[in-house]
C-alpha cells in the first residue's frame, strides 16, 4: 500500500497486529500443552513401571479397614531388563541390571511413628520389613548400601531371623492365611527401616565423611536399614526437601491427629447390634424350625428309643398305676418364632449403618431400601449426588495427603536422575482426581444435550458449521480422541463451504437443475411455496 501511494490504515495495522499476537499466543499455548503432555507421560511411565497401580489398589483395600492406609515410595530397587537383538543363530537376549523407582503399600501394623506427631512429614518413621534373600541380593551395589554388611547378614542369618517386637504377628499371619512367623519355614529375615533425624556424631561413627556431616551436633535426616546387629544401609535422605517416603491418610480424618477413624470403627456399634440380632435370628429359626417333644420317661417302655424322631414312629408306654393325673406320656409343642421381629431389627440396623457411614446402599446400584425420593430418576440422581459428597471428601483426602505429595516427590527424584531432558523443572503438578472426572462427565452430558438441542433447522444455521465443528472437537477430546484428527479445521471447513457453493444446484434425485433454479425458485430444501400451504380465499383466482 505504501508503494502504491495509498495511506496505511492504523485500524488495519492494529487488527493485523492483534491477529499475529493471537496466533503467537495460540502457538505458544499448543507447544506448552504438548510439553506438559510429554512430562505427564514421562512421570506416568515411571509410576507404572514402579508398581504404582498395585500400590494404589492395596492402599484402597486397607483404607476402610484400618485407621490409616499408606503408600511408600519412591524406593530404588535393582531389576533386570531384557533387550532382544539378532544373532547368527537367531534372537539374542541381553540381560542388564537397572535401578528403578518402586512404590508399594505397607501394612499399617508394621509402621511406627513419633508419639504426638500430627503430620507424617514432621515425624520419624520406623517400618518393620521382612526381607527375603533375593531382596537383599537386589540391593547389592546400589548407592548407600554396605555390601560387606549385606553379605554378612546373608551368611549369619542363612536360616532366617525373627524379631518378636509385638504379639500380633501370629494373629495377623493367621488372618492373611500365611505361615506362623515363629516357625519361619520361608527363612525370611526381619529388619527395621528408619526415616528420620539422627545426630551427626552418630553418623560420623558409622563412617560418614565430614563433607556429608559438617556439624556433629546437628541432626541430619537419614534413611537407614538395621538387620539384626548390622546396619546395611545408612545415607542422607536423597529427597531435596528431606521428606519421608510415606504418605498416609484416613477414611475419616481427625483434626490435629495423624491417625483417624476407619469405616469399621465408624459403624462398629451398629454392626455389633446387627450381628447380635442376626445370631439370635439364626438360633430362633433353628429352635422354632420344628416341634419339640416332652416325654415322661417313667411311662416309656424299655424298648422305645426316645432320642429319635421320625414320621410314623410308634411309641410304647407302660400303664399308669395311679391314672389320676391325666398327664400325657408324650406331648408335642411348637416354640414361638420371633424371626419377623429379629429380621426387622437387623434391617433397621443396616439402614442406620448406611446413614452413619454416609454411603447408602442405592449408591452401589441396590434397589432394596431405595424408596421415597429414590423411586424416581430425578430423586435418585439428587440422592446419589448428595451421597457422593462423602466419597468426594475421601477422594479429596487421598489426593491431598497421598497422591499429590507422592507425585511431587517422584517429580523431584526424576529431576535429579533425568539424563534425557524430559523434564524442564518449571512444571506445576496439580492433582484433581475424582472431582475432575465427575466434572468432565457432567460437562460431556451437557455438551451432548446442547448438540441435540441445536440439531434442528432453526438453530443449525445460527450455530453454523464453525460452531458445530468446535463442539464436535470438544466432545472428541473428552472421549479421549484427538478432535483435530477427526473434525476438519476451520480453513478446511471454509474451503468445503466454498466448493459446495460453487456446485450447480441439484434436484431431489440428484439431477442437475437449470441455472438459477433452487436459488430464486419456489421449491428448495427447508423452503415451501406459500400458496401450497395456505388456502386461497373464495372469489379470488389462484396466484393472485
Amino acid at each position: 500500500m505504501v508503494q502504491a501511494g495509498q495511506p496505511v490504515d492504523p485500524m488495519a495495522m492494529q487488527e493485523r497486529r492483534d491477529q499475529l499476537m493471537a496466533a503467537a499466543r495460540q502457538a505458544a499455548q499448543r507447544k506448552a500443552v504438548m510439553e506438559a503432555k510429554e512430562s505427564e507421560t514421562y512421570i506416568q511411565d515411571k509410576l507404572v513401571e514402579g508398581g504404582w497401580n498395585k500400590a494404589m489398589r492395596d492402599f484402597l483395600i486397607q483404607l476402610p479397614i484400618f485407621p490409616y492406609a499408606c503408600i511408600k515410595g519412591p524406593i530404588v530397587r535393582r531389576e533386570f531388563d531384557i533387550s532382544w537383538g539378532s544373532g547368527p543363530n537367531g534372537n539374542v537376549a541381553t540381560i542388564a541390571p537397572k535401578a528403578r523407582m518402586k512404590w508399594y503399600s505397607p501394612k499399617p501394623q508394621n509402621l511406627y511413628f513419633t508419639p504426638g506427631a500430627d503430620d507424617i512429614m514432621d515425624s520419624a518413621v520406623i517400618e518393620r520389613i521382612k526381607f527375603s534373600r533375593s531382596d537383599l541380593n537386589s540391593v547389592i551395589g546400589l548407592p548407600g548400601y554396605d555390601e560387606k554388611a549385606i553379605r554378612q547378614v546373608l551368611t549369619d542369618y542363612e536360616n532366617g531371623l525373627v524379631e518378636n517386637l509385638d504379639g500380633i504377628d501370629s494373629a495377623m499371619a493367621d488372618q492373611q492365611g500365611k505361615e506362623n512367623p515363629n516357625q519361619n519355614d520361608s527363612e525370611l529375615i526381619d529388619g527395621l527401616e528408619l526415616h528420620g533425624p539422627v545426630k551427626g556424631s552418630m553418623l560420623l561413627e558409622l563412617g560418614f565423611s565430614t563433607a556429608q556431616v559438617p556439624d556433629p551436633d546437628l541432626d541430619y535426616h537419614v534413611v537407614a536399614w538395621l538387620v539384626g546387629r548390622y546396619v546395611i544401609k545408612a545415607q542422607i535422605n536423597p529427597d531435596p526437601k528431606q521428606r519421608v517416603a510415606y504418605f498416609l491418610t484416613s477414611f475419616e480424618k481427625l483434626p490435629g491427629a495423624l491417625i483417624g477413624h476407619s469405616l469399621l470403627e465408624i459403624i462398629d456399634d451398629v454392626v455389633s447390634v446387627a450381628n447380635a440380632a442376626l445370631r439370635s435370628l439364626v438360633n430362633n429359626m433353628s429352635i422354632a424350625s420344628g416341634p419339640q417333644v416332652a416325654i415322661n420317661e417313667t411311662r416309656l417302655a424299655p424298648s422305645t428309643n426316645a432320642d429319635t424322631l421320625y414320621p410314623w414312629k410308634r411309641w410304647r408306654f407302660l400303664s399308669d398305676p395311679l391314672a389320676v393325673s391325666g398327664e400325657k406320656p408324650v406331648d408335642f409343642f411348637q416354640p414361638q418364632s420371633n424371626a419377623r421381629e429379629l429380621l426387622g431389627i437387623y434391617k433397621e440396623m443396616v439402614v442406620i449403618a448406611d446413614e452413619t457411614s454416609g454411603i447408602p446402599r442405592f449408591i452401589t446400584g441396590s434397589e432394596k431400601g431405595a424408596g421415597g425420593a429414590a423411586s424416581t430418576a430425578a430423586g435418585l440422581s439428587m440422592l446419589m449426588n448428595n451421597a457422593s459428597k462423602i466419597l468426594q471428601m475421601i477422594a479429596g483426602n487421598i489426593d491431598e495427603d497421598v497422591v499429590g505429595p507422592a507425585i511431587h516427590t517422584a517429580y523431584d527424584i526424576c529431576m535429579l536422575t533425568d539424563m534425557e531432558g524430559k523434564l524442564r523443572g518449571d512444571e506445576n503438578i496439580v492433582v484433581r482426581g475424582v472431582t475432575l472426572a465427575q466434572q468432565k462427565e457432567s460437562e460431556r452430558m451437557r455438551k451432548l444435550e446442547f448438540l441435540q438441542l441445536t440439531s434442528n433447522p432453526i438453530d443449525l444455521p445460527i450455530v453454523g458449521q464453525k460452531g458445530r465443528a468446535a463442539l464436535l472437537r470438544h466432545l472428541a477430546n473428552d472421549l479421549g480422541m484427538r478432535g483435530e484428527d477427526i473434525v476438519p479445521s476451520q480453513e478446511e471447513i471454509a474451503m468445503m463451504a466454498q466448493a459446495q457453493a460453487a456446485q450447480p444446484p441439484q434436484g431431489p434425485q440428484g439431477e442437475a437443475l437449470p441455472e438459477g433454479a433452487g436459488r430464486q425458485g419456489e421449491v428448495t430444501d427447508n423452503q415451501f411455496r406459500t400458496r401450497d400451504m395456505v388456502p386461497t380465499p373464495r372469489g379470488r383466482p389462484p396466484g393472485s
